[in-house]
């Protein structure tokens, strides 16, 4: 998934908007290896999180559907396609998914993320630099219109060094847009589930630790 549906399903993974979480949820695209244990366990669930649903999006039968609608031709570039277009849908039926208005949530994930730049032992300066033009051009907003989709394409074709693709990549996501919106339909509330599910669990674990080491030093 990208930005916006990983800060959604962060968000709505707790009872409540947890700062932390939704960091994790953007860090997630940026962290690679171990998570740290000296972070706090909310940045970590939030990390893990990302992954998690990235691992599930994978094996989906629904998005695996959402790739092979897209030419040969681009096929190879399909999952990342199918994750962009996923945050124009998003964000254009938001309000089926979240009760705040958009640019309300997204004020509210660009305020979350400043907990990036305290986290021990640091983050790199390529996820700082994102997370402020993340905030400066108002990006979970823009996802959600064509001009945001053709943006990041261009920003992910230039990622991979190779501008061939991102004309093809952007008409195509056009012509299939409404069965991609279908498809998300179909998908986006399993990813839903799967993220409430982990994050409790998750945060049960958290409690059981936490309650043997108390009694452990009694």
């Amino acid at each position: 998934m990208n930005f916006l549906a990983h800060c959604l399903l962060a968000a709505r993974a707790a009872d409540y908007h947890d700062d932390e979480l939704v960091a994790g949820g953007i860090l997630g695209d940026f962290w690679k290896g171990a998570v740290p244990d000296y972070w706090t366990p909310g940045l970590q669930t939030g990390v893990r999180l990302h992954r998690r649903i990235d691992a599930v999006s994978n094996r989906h039968a629904q998005i695996r559907q959402s790739c092979a609608r897209f030419p040969a031709s681009i096929r190879r570039y399909a999952p990342i396609l199918v994750d962009i277009h996923a945050d124009l849908v998003l964000a254009n039926r938001w309000s089926a998914h979240c009760s705040a208005p958009l640019q309300r949530f997204a004020d509210a994930c660009y305020s979350s993320i400043t907990t990036l730049h305290v986290v021990p032992g640091g983050v790199s300066e390529d996820t700082l630099r994102f997370t402020g033009y993340l905030q400066e051009r108002n990006l979970l907003n823009l996802y959600g219109t064509w001009e945001g989709v053709e943006l990041c394409i261009r920003s992910v074709a230039r990622r991979l060094n190779d501008m061939s693709f991102s004309a093809a990549a952007f008409e195509t996501c056009q012509e299939l847009n409404a069965s991609l919106s279908e498809d998300f339909d179909a998908f986006f509330p399993d990813l839903l589930t799967e993220a409430r599910e982990f994050v409790s669990a998750e945060q049960s674990g958290a409690a059981l630790i936490r309650a043997e080491r108390f009694r452990a030093e009694q």
